[in-house]
């Protein structure tokens, strides 16, 4: 019979007793983007260009002071360029959870971002989107805007 050493007896109770795990996972169906961007489209009651104006990261001493546990989301201020779909114009905050493993986006304060967003679960007065959606900086995403725009004169 095997005997587990002692020393090892902490970390295996460690691993049988935790039971928070968080993971973000992305069902993509297709490694076609603009396909992406169609479904996307789709599904999404707000596309807009925007521009972030700051970001509010919840530090310790908040975490301690709400008496929530887990995690808090980030917060981050935008102001509408474009909207593409939905009605979402002026300034707006998105609250997402960004620590590894979530499913939120980090942005750059200063930085323009496509965005795909629905109605954040934390903030009722806010909104969200996650790595999964199409979002891109607007360097990158000429030829997506090119496309959404289309499909907003569609939809009209």
């Amino acid at each position: 019979m095997r005997v587990i050493n002692i020393k090892y007896f902490p970390l295996l109770l460690f691993l049988v007793m935790s039971n928070n795990a968080f993971a973000c996972s992305c069902s993509i169906w297709s490694n076609d983007r603009n396909e992406l961007i169609r479904h996307a489209f789709k599904i999404t009651p707000n596309i807009v260009l925007a521009k972030v104006i700051s970001i509010n990261k919840p530090g310790l001493k908040e975490l301690v002071i709400s008496g929530k546990r887990g995690y808090r989301p980030e917060i981050t201020n935008f102001k509408t360029i474009t909207i593409f779909k939905g009605a979402l114009s002026g300034k707006f905050k998105t609250t997402m959870l960004v620590g590894s493993g979530m499913c939120g986006l980090k942005f750059i304060v200063g930085e323009t971002y496509i965005l795909y967003l629905s109605k954040s679960i934390y903030d009722e007065t806010a909104y969200a989107t996650t790595i999964c959606a199409p979002n891109q900086t607007l360097l990158d995403a000429e030829e997506d805007i090119k496309m959404i725009k289309n499909m907003s004169l569609l939809k009209k």
